[in-house]
């Protein structure tokens, strides 16, 4: 029990002070509820595919020269026998559209994203499209590692070597995704690249000239 001293030298809190506390929680819970109320009876439209697009589609792609880290199992004819380490440029895809996914180890999404980007790999390697996977600010270590953990590498991963790719592309957040054209051309992009086969197999089609 508590001696009469300690309970005369407890410290008792103005009941002021207690309804001004209260007054200020009640209006934020409101105001949450409220906001929460809003999403769900407007909820968002839908982004367009370029709306986070930092380089102008239509535009010339980015040149890039990268080390193969990783062949990867789904390859277009050209591309079959590569080995680790080769070197790879933009310049020796002339002809061929290209689908760069930028992604991380860390990044939830990406790892959610990549098995529809396995999909479209092995969809589209017979049409003459390369898919490549590019590790944002990733060691070459923590890439294999994490590839070795998560069934190995369904396309190519390159190595991304001083990060100079993600600058010339102006990568500040992962998953993002660019189709080059035959003509080394920007033709899609996307940020999030959730629900790929609904987005951007459509427009590779149209691309390739599938009805």
């Amino acid at each position: 029990m508590r001696s009469a001293m300690q309970r005369r030298h407890r410290k008792k809190w103005p009941r002021s002070s207690r309804r001004a506390g209260g007054r200020v929680r009640r209006p934020l819970l409101l105001a949450v509820l409220a906001a929460a109320l809003a999403w769900y009876a407007f909820p968002p439209r839908t982004i367009p595919d370029d709306a986070f697009a930092t380089l102008a589609l239509g535009g010339r792609a980015p040149r890039f020269h990268a080390t193969l880290l990783a062949p990867g199992a789904i390859a277009p004819p050209a591309l079959r026998g590569w080995e680790a380490g080769q070197p790879v440029a933009l310049d020796e895809h002339r002809g061929m559209f290209v689908v760069l996914e930028f992604w991380a180890t860390w990044c939830k999404p990406c790892a959610a994203v990549r098995p529809d980007v396995s999909l479209l790999a092995r969809r589209y390697a017979s049409r003459g499209v390369a898919v490549y996977g590019i590790a944002y600010r990733e060691t070459a270590g923590r890439v294999l590692d994490w590839l070795a953990r998560n069934g190995g590498a369904d396309y190519p991963e390159l190595q991304d070597e001083g990060w100079h790719m993600a600058n010339a592309y102006s990568i500040h957040g992962v998953p993002q995704m660019y189709v080059i054209g035959p003509d080394g051309r920007l033709r899609w992009h996307c940020f999030g690249c959730d629900s790929l086969p609904e987005r951007l197999y459509p427009a590779l089609d149209s691309l390739l000239g599938r009805p």
